[in-house]
């Protein structure tokens, strides 16, 4: 295995265990595949160059943090070590800037992730169970 292909794993790890989300590691339509039972797609966008620039433009909503211990700090890290599985995680998170190593700032159509917008139509499935 390269060490680029570990890389990646190791920060698609981070942002799954950090952000309690997905992080799909080329799958770009499991969703699409989720919601064909209940929801047609009807328009998809790629817009990873606005989610890397948010980034860019605005370092602290994820790219960057600025983490410096304090009182407070020190005192619910204590806490959360011994309720949160991921701490040790998340501590890294915060200490790196992990979030933008998911994107290609070279080639930004080259990124790990593609942020998609899409939009789907309501379809009625009549072999689908009722909730």
């Amino acid at each position: 295995m390269s060490i680029k292909k570990l890389k990646t794993m190791y920060y698609i790890y981070l942002l799954d265990t950090f952000h309690s989300g997905y992080y799909p590691d080329g799958e770009t339509d499991q969703l699409v595949k989720n919601a064909k039972d209940y929801f047609e797609l009807e328009h998809r966008l790629d817009t990873t160059i606005d989610y890397y620039m948010t980034s860019v433009l605005e370092p602290t909503h994820f790219g960057t943090h600025r983490f410096k211990w304090k009182v407070r700090r020190i005192v619910l890290a204590a806490l959360f070590l011994l309720t949160d599985y991921c701490w040790l995680q998340r501590i890294i998170w915060y200490k790196s800037s992990i979030w933008m190593w998911q994107f290609d700032k070279n080639n930004i159509k080259n990124s790990d992730m593609v942020h998609w917008w899409l939009t789907f139509k309501h379809v009625t499935n009549t072999d689908a169970v009722s909730s």
